[in-house]
C-alpha cells in the first residue's frame, strides 16, 4: 500500500539574505495540517527550519547538504515506488543562468552554483523513485542582488517535461509577498485555507 510523505522547508535566518518572517511558520503549518487533518503519519512528515528537531542522528538544519542527504537517505531506504510525497519549500528562489534554485539557508548570490539546490537536480532525484510528487513552492526573491531575476519559467517547464505535479506562489513575472497580519506567505494562507475547506485527497 501507498505511503504518504511530506518534507516541508522553511527558512526565515539566511546567512546572505535578507531575513524572512514567516517562511518557518508555513513549513510548520504544512506540516501540521498534513499530520493532524490530512492523515499524514506524522514520523512521515519531516520538517526543515531554523530550528527544527533531529531527525534520530540526522540533523534538520535546511542546509543543502543536508537537504539533498534527507532525500538520498530516503530514496535510499524508505521510498517505495508510487508512494505519494508532498514537497513544500518556502524561501528564497532564484533564476540564474536559465536555471531556478531554490536556497537553503546557506545559499549564497555569489555562489549559486555552490550553495544553490538546482531544481531539474530535485525534479529527477524524485521522478527516479517513481514516487506520485506534489510540489509547492513559496518563492521569495532576492532585490537588489544578480538572483534579483524572473523564477519559475524553467520550473514549470520541467514539471511539464517531468510530468511532477507542481504549484507555485506567483507566476514567473510576479512577486510573493508575506503578511504579518496573516503571519504567513500570502500564498501558504491561501493554500490552507483551499486545504482546509477543500479536498485533500486531490
Amino acid at each position: 500500500m501507498a505511503k504518504l510523505w511530506a518534507i516541508t522547508i522553511g527558512i526565515n535566518q539566511y546567512q546572505y539574505f535578507q531575513p524572512l518572517s514567516y517562511a518557518q511558520a508555513d513549513a510548520e503549518k504544512i506540516r501540521d495540517f498534513l499530520v493532524q487533518q490530512a492523515g499524514f503519519p506524522e514520523e512521515q512528515c519531516l520538517l526543515m527550519t531554523d530550528s527544527s528537531v533531529p531527525i534520530g542522528d540526522k540533523s534538520t538544519f535546511p542546509t543543502k547538504n543536508n537537504i539533498l542527504q534527507l532525500l538520498e537517505d530516503l530514496a535510499a531506504s524508505s521510498w517505495q515506488p508510487q508512494d505519494k510525497l508532498w514537497f513544500f519549500f518556502s524561501g528564497y528562489g532564484i533564476n540564474h543562468e536559465g536555471k531556478d534554485y531554490f536556497m537553503p539557508i546557506e545559499g549564497d548570490s555569489q555562489r549559486i552554483s555552490e550553495t544553490a539546490i538546482e531544481m531539474r537536480q530535485l525534479m529527477q532525484t524524485l521522478q527516479v523513485a517513481e514516487l506520485e510528487v506534489l510540489l509547492l513552492f513559496d518563492f521569495n526573491r532576492a532585490f537588489g542582488t544578480k538572483a534579483d531575476s524572473s523564477i519559475g519559467q524553467e520550473t514549470i517547464e520541467l514539471a511539464q517535461e517531468l510530468q511532477i505535479s507542481t504549484i507555485l506562489s506567483c507566476q514567473p513575472e510576479q512577486f510573493s509577498h508575506e503578511s504579518s497580519e496573516l503571519g504567513h506567505g500570502f500564498f501558504t494562507a491561501a493554500l490552507l485555507e483551499a486545504l482546509r475547506y477543500g479536498n485533500t485527497n486531490t
